[in-house]
């Protein structure tokens, strides 16, 4: 952080120059939710309602009232519900390869200096590297769907499993199972 000094009165700017703006790869790790059923906020309604809240109506002092129902409200709350710890699941289709994975990775670093470039020449550039992963991903697609049907017994029916999967169209059947 470097001072600039403007000249124009006694208060100066602030210089931040931001040299690493490498955007990590998300990994498979971990990540915290809190338990919301219907037991919990039962528990949580119900601990408000026996709360005492004469420490935030009889104080004065509005910073003081607010700090008192801020952090009553954060007890009873964190209390009711509890924090779980989920393992992050990988969402990577199998038909991209490392190299597709690794060219993602680097389209993402060059958008963050697309965005903030003015040069025309580089805005090319990462439009045409865009525009060449775009190809790429979509033949690795066709590539792949190829590959499963043609490896399959029933190819129709790999086929439109494959068309519900790629549509997100899957239906859930009405058939009955047993009859009495």
């Amino acid at each position: 952080m470097n001072p600039l000094i403007i000249g124009l009165s006694d208060h100066d700017a602030q210089i931040i120059t931001v040299l690493n703006t490498d955007t990590p790869i998300p990994g498979n790790g971990y990540y915290f939710t809190r338990i919301t059923d219907k037991n919990s906020i039962f528990n949580f309604t119900l601990q408000l309602s026996y709360e005492n809240w004469n420490d935030v109506f009889l104080d004065e002092n509005v910073d003081k009232i607010f700090n008192n129902f801020h952090n009553t409200y954060l007890i009873i709350f964190c209390t009711s519900f509890a924090i779980k710890k989920t393992q992050r699941v990988s969402k990577s289709m199998p038909l991209l390869s490392k190299g597709i994975k690794i060219s993602c990775f680097n389209k993402r670093k060059l958008y963050i200096n697309y965005r903030n470039s003015d040069d025309p020449s580089f805005r090319d550039y990462y439009k045409k590297y865009c525009r060449v992963l775009s190809q790429v991903i979509k033949s690795a697609k066709s590539l792949y769907y190829n590959k499963l049907i043609s490896k399959s017994n029933n190819k129709s029916k790999t086929t439109w499993n494959l068309v519900k999967v790629i549509t997100n169209n899957n239906k859930i059947s009405n058939t009955i199972g047993t009859m009495n």
